[in-house]
This record gives C-alpha cells, sequence and structure tokens, in this order.
C-alpha cells in the first residue's frame, strides 16, 4: 500500500496465508497474488524466474519474525536453550535474500523486529548483509526506526534493512515527530487523534471490521480496574477476579491486560484474537478498526477471515504511512540522481500527483 500511493507499479505480491490472499484479492484484484511458502527452492523459483530478466525496481518484505522476536521463546527461562539462528521459521529471512541477489532488483527493504539485531551477538546480521554486498548490493545499511517518529501514533520499532545496487546514499526518513518536542517540532500522534470518532456504538459495523468483541462479565470488571494508560495490578484484584474462567490465577502477560492512553501513542500492535489492548475509556480491547487505525489503514481497506485472522494480518502489518515514506524517499533519490544518456525515471514508475506534499531528503 505504502510502496504504491508513493508511485511504485507493484508488480506481485506473495504470501502464504489463505486470509491474506483473500483479503488482497478484494482490496488489491488487478495485482497478482502468489500463495506459495516461500521457504521452498520450488516456490522461490517460480518467482524467480518471472523476474530474474526484468528491470525490476525494488523487492520489499518482511519475512516472518517470531523466531527472532523478544516476546517468543527468547523471553522466557524454560527455553533459554532455543537458538533464534536455528529456528525453521527464519530460514524465511534467507528466502527473501534469495530472491533478492536472484533478480537483482535496484533496491531491497527488508523489515523485521528489532530482536534481529541482536541475534548471536549481530553476526546473523552482519552475515545477511555480507551476502547482499557480494551479490553487489555496494550500499546496505541498517537501522531500526520507532514508527512515532514518523507520524504513526504507535511506539512501533522495527529493523530496517535497505539496499541498493545504484551507488544511492541510503535516504533514510527524517524524524518529524518527538516524544519530546521542541517548539517548532510536531508532537507524537496519538490514539485519542485516530479513533476517538469510533467510540460511539453507531459506527459499528461489520463492514468496517468494527466490532466490539462480547467479552465475559468477569474480563469487563477486570478492564474497568485498569487505569488508563496503565497495566493491571494482578495482586490488588479483589478475590472473585483473581481466578480466571479456565486458570486459578490470572497472569498479566504482554499487552492484553493493558489500557491505551488517548494523549499518547497505543504500544505496539501485536497480532492475536486477545492480543490488543483496551480501549482507552472503554472497558473492551480494541476492535479490529481501531488497530487498523493505529496502524495507518485507511477505513477502505477491508481485512477478511474470522476475527482472529483479521486481528493476525493488522498486528503483522507494517505502517503504510512508514511504508510511504520510506518508498518515496527511495523514489526521490533516483529521480535526483539521474542523469542524461540514462533510462528516464518515467520508465521506472510513474510519479505521484502532488509530489510537493513529500519534504526532500537533502
Amino acid at each position: 500500500m505504502g510502496f504504491a500511493k508513493a508511485g511504485w507499479r507493484p508488480l506481485l505480491v506473495a504470501d502464504n496465508n489463505d486470509n491474506v490472499g483473500e483479503t488482497h484479492g478484494y482490496n488489491y484484484p488487478s495485482i497478482p497474488f502468489d500463495h506459495h511458502d516461500l521457504s521452498s527452492k520450488k516456490s522461490r523459483q517460480s518467482i524467480i524466474e518471472k523476474f530474474k530478466n526484468h528491470n525490476v525496481g525494488i523487492v520489499a518484505g518482511g519475512p516472518p519474525c517470531q523466531g527472532f522476536s523478544i516476546f517468543g521463546k527468547r523471553r522466557f527461562v524454560n527455553t533459554r536453550s532455543f537458538v533464534a539462528g536455528k529456528d525453521k521459521r527464519n530460514k524465511l529471512v534467507y528466502s527473501f535474500a534469495d530472491i533478492v541477489t536472484e533478480i537483482s532488483p535496484r533496491w531491497f527493504v527488508m523489515e523485521n523486529v528489532p530482536g534481529m539485531a541482536s541475534i548471536d551477538e549481530g553476526k546473523l546480521l552482519k552475515k545477511l548483509i555480507k551476502k547482499f554486498k557480494k551479490a553487489g548490493y555496494v550500499n546496505v545499511e541498517a537501522r531500526i526506526l520507532n514508527s512515532a517518529n514518523y507520524g504513526v501514533p504507535q511506539l512501533r520499532k522495527r529493523l530496517l534493512l535497505i539496499g541498493n545496487r545504484t551507488g544511492h546514499i541510503i535516504p533514510w526518513p527524517k524524524k518529524k515527530f518527538f516524544e519530546e518536542p521542541k517548539n517548532w517540532q510536531k508532537p507524537y500522534r496519538t490514539v485519542g487523534q485516530v479513533i476517538s470518532d469510533l467510540a460511539r456504538a453507531s459506527s459499528y459495523r461489520a463492514k468496517l471490521c468494527h466490532v466490539p468483541m462480547a467479552h465475559k462479565p468477569l474480563l469487563v470488571e477486570r478492564y474497568k480496574l485498569i487505569q488508563e494508560g496503565k497495566k493491571l495490578d494482578v495482586e490488588t484484584l479483589p478475590d472473585h477476579l483473581k481466578a480466571g474462567y479456565r486458570t486459578t490465577k490470572v497472569k498479566n502477560y504482554s499487552h492484553v491486560f493493558k489500557r491505551l492512553h488517548r494523549d499518547k501513542p497505543a504500544t505496539t500492535m501485536v497480532p492475536g484474537h486477545n492480543a490488543f489492548p483496551v480501549h482507552p475509556w472503554l472497558n473492551r480491547t480494541l476492535t479490529v478498526r481501531e488497530a487498523a487505525r493505529i496502524q495507518t489503514f485507511p477505513d477502505e481497506v477491508e481485512f477478511k477471515g474470522n476475527r482472529q485472522e483479521q486481528c493476525i494480518q493488522v498486528g503483522n502489518a507494517f505502517p503504510p504511512m512508514l511504508a510511504e515514506l520510506i518508498a518515496n524517499n527511495i523514489r526521490k533519490a533516483e529521480t535526483n540522481g539521474w542523469k542524461p544518456g540514462k533510462v528516464p525515471p518515467s520508465a521506472y514508475y510513474s510519479l505521484v500527483e502532488n509530489p510537493k506534499e513529500y519534504e526532500s531528503i537533502d
């Protein structure tokens, strides 16, 4: 979405999830969708053969990151022996690298969780960068970006690995929003700014993917005890709320019992049925649409599948607003670096309608 809005023409989208395919087909019926498991060499080859001899501008992707995340097995004491570098789910990172090196686009953009940078004391990331450079990508850089610094109302940090074989300096986006802004700077965008109009019951609509969960009474009672911007303190719960429907003692993991604050950015939207945080002032968790707003999806995008699948799609997504900024910076880098005698940039992509909306890169 972000790359298309920045003027790039999508040629192919690939994923191994049926619901993602359905969502893509509904929202972008004219863009081909490849439903394959790209850990398979045969599946990768089918994509490589389509584009290997073409002048592809960018290959962009987010290989599954569960094996790198500190919220996965790396976090818990009873899985200390877990070696992320050998997690089969992380093989898709190398599948992505294979596709890039075989198709040889001018640029590639890969996103992942920040935890990837610390695997084996950074050796895994260095190995990946070395692979790209060996394939002719002279400029390759990795940075951890906080989405809130770029207008996304969410404290979502992601590792970005960007490379090119064109010789351009990597055009990293400039921070435009700040937690503690100076007089001339913009403050972080907040949860209240993007979801307040969805609090009315009259706004609930299935087509909008804006249907609150029917929480059980005990859960609602717990939500009522969580202050805005705070987590549930399980130790202070009254006795009748300490036990769950399926457990003898309620535990507070991650974002499950965290209430957002209307005047602050959200915490990271994580995928799953019950993982979205609690609404700032209503005693329920966020709807799919509210989470999508926080991820900067426009309302016209519909998510398919059951509620859990919709939550997974929204939670796994890279914020379109930040993707657009990155894609636009790359487009501008190529445009500004064009010299007479080369193929004109118009052969690579169509320009956005209002290029003045975007800040140039120094």
